[in-house]
């Protein structure tokens, strides 16, 4: 019993370790800067940024005036930050499948069980800690979380939260009413051949680390110019990005996004493009501008969901319209010759 409780401990903090160094990896490092940028922190704290540092998931990255940052995540992607960005890496994980075997090649091996020593008292059937063992590594136990049913995260008390544990459960009880029967019955009565127990089964679960990549950004000022990475090529829900008008996505792309929030520098450009097309702004009204030079971005507002095709540029409202123009403004056009995989990386 010392050696199984002994490995799932081992196995725990295998798996506890593993995912720390997973955690702590960076979401992306710099890899070009042209002035001054910093990195909120999730606690708060605010750092200045150079070349070659790194940045995590939870961090804002702020660009300053006249100032360009290239990130290169751990994906592949890149975002060309332009000056007077700022740029959430919301929530950010690429997990390499070779980490994942890693991790679990690094998971201790059950030792094999253990003769059932011989019954002290008249109950034969597995104990209490036996139950909560066998609950949080058999089958039985992994089949019950499975099913989502509320459970303790204690395994010893696994078997009395889960109902789907019943036959861990019956086990015990059936073994402790048969000894209250035989404490109950008379000394003179014929004794009874005790009849062995059988053991419990335990079957060794593989802890399962997080495999799932995810990239979330939140573009809150400014803009940016990005070649898309590995994620979001299988799964387009796996990545994001959210703006104040209009939430993007990919579709293995390369693009652009800008806000222009009332004092962008082709404001007046844009107001006379959406005259054009018969709709005004509001003062003050932030405008998306995106473009996409290489495969597909889809964009979804408050009352529209479509996708962008390439050698396209779009203004989207707050209100949630969606106007394609006929070429995009100074602002891109002046940037065009920006490439997100070359700057800083040559």
């Amino acid at each position: 019993m010392t050696s199984m409780r002994n490995w799932i401990l081992a196995a725990a903090l295998a798996l506890v370790s593993a995912s720390q160094v997973l955690a702590a990896d960076a979401a992306a490092k710099v890899v070009m800067l042209t002035g001054k940028a910093t990195a909120l922190g999730v606690g708060g704290e605010v750092r200045s940024l150079a070349k070659e540092d790194s940045v995590y998931s939870g961090e804002l990255i702020t660009s300053g005036p006249g100032s360009y940052v290239n990130l290169r995540f751990a994906d592949g992607a890149f975002f060309l930050l332009r000056p007077g960005t700022r740029f959430e890496i919301e929530n950010y994980r690429y997990v390499d499948p070779a980490q994942v075997a890693a991790a679990k090649a690094a998971t201790p091996v059950a030792p094999p069980a253990a003769s059932p020593a011989p019954a002290k008292t008249a109950f034969n059937g597995p104990t209490k800690e036996e139950v909560g063992l066998a609950c949080a590594a058999s089958q039985i136990c992994k089949d019950c979380r499975a099913s989502k049913n509320n459970h303790s995260k204690a395994c010893n008390l696994c078997f009395i939260r889960v109902q789907n544990c019943k036959a861990v459960k019956k086990a015990y009880l059936s073994a402790q009413k048969a000894a209250a029967t035989q404490v109950a019955t008379p000394a003179t009565a014929p004794a009874e051949t005790p009849t062995a127990a059988a053991p419990v089964q335990v079957t060794t679960v593989a802890p399962e680390a997080d495999e799932t990549s995810r990239a979330f950004f939140r573009l809150l000022k400014g803009g940016f110019r990005s070649v898309s990475g590995l994620i979001g090529k299988a799964n387009h829900d796996d990545y994001r990005v959210s703006t104040p008008v209009a939430t993007i996505g990919i579709r293995g792309t390369r693009y652009g996004a800008r806000l222009c929030q009332g004092d962008c520098s082709d404001r007046d450009e844009i107001l006379a493009k959406l005259r054009a097309a018969g709709r005004g702004a509001r003062p003050g009204e932030t405008i998306l501008v995106t473009t996409v030079e290489e495969g597909e971005i889809s964009l979804r507002t408050v009352n529209s969901e479509g996708v962008q095709l390439p050698g396209t540029t779009r203004l989207i409202g707050e209100d949630g319209s969606i106007i394609e123009i006929d070429e995009p403004p100074s602002t891109e056009r002046n940037d065009q010759d920006l490439n997100p995989e070359s700057c800083g990386t040559e």
